[in-house]
């Protein structure tokens, strides 16, 4: 179960095999159903969270209660609401499970007492934010694409694990594009006119 985390952890070479462990160890473990909610808008973000299995996704409420998909976190990546969670602010998204999940997470008190009791822990800390951000980066590249088919089509070719496990609806709403328009995207696709080619 904590294979991964492990491994991710022991390739910043900054902790002993004791310290590794204790770190592990303060991770819990939570099973998500699809749709399940991590974080909800208003809730303060007092855990940082690793996906061990699944999927998760980053959304926010328009004032027309549209809701727009802002990333996607794979398996082996870390999630958290980064202004909730530094600030200690309510958070102004919505963090769930797009498929059914596997989560190891660690709440502010136990990173904090692990912080003043391993020194390289702090530094940790920085870098799940900086995986975060890196992981976010690549995804907001995407959406900068134009026209719209171009967007789509490099997002099936960078994440084809993840294209291939969310639905449309989640795609659409990250790529800024309209169901209808998807549509006729995939129709396009599927007679062989593409704009990146093979």
């Amino acid at each position: 179960m904590f294979t991964k985390i492990t491994n991710l952890l022991d390739s910043f070479g900054l902790l002993n095999k004791s310290e590794l462990q204790k770190v592990v160890s303060n991770f819990k473990v939570k099973k998500l159903k699809k749709n399940s909610l991590l974080l909800d808008v208003g809730e303060i973000n007092n855990e940082i969270y690793f996906v061990e299995e699944g999927i998760l996704g980053t959304c926010c409420y328009l004032e027309d209660e549209q809701t727009v998909m802002l990333r996607f976190i794979e398996m082996g990546e870390f999630a958290m609401s980064e202004q909730s969670f530094f600030l200690s602010k309510e958070s102004k998204v919505v963090i769930q499970a797009l498929v059914d999940s596997t989560v190891l997470y660690i709440h502010r008190e136990e990173l904090e007492k692990m912080c003043n009791e391993i020194p390289y822990a702090n530094f940790l800390v920085r870098t799940f934010s900086q995986i975060s951000m890196i992981n976010y980066e690549k995804l907001n590249f995407l959406i900068r694409q134009k026209p719209a088919q171009k967007r789509y089509e490099l997002f099936e070719k960078m994440f084809p694990s993840l294209a291939s496990q969310i639905s449309e609806k989640h795609k659409a709403s990250f790529l800024n594009i309209a169901p209808s328009e998807l549509s006729r995207i995939r129709k396009r696709i599927s007679k062989g006119i593409t704009l990146l080619g093979n």
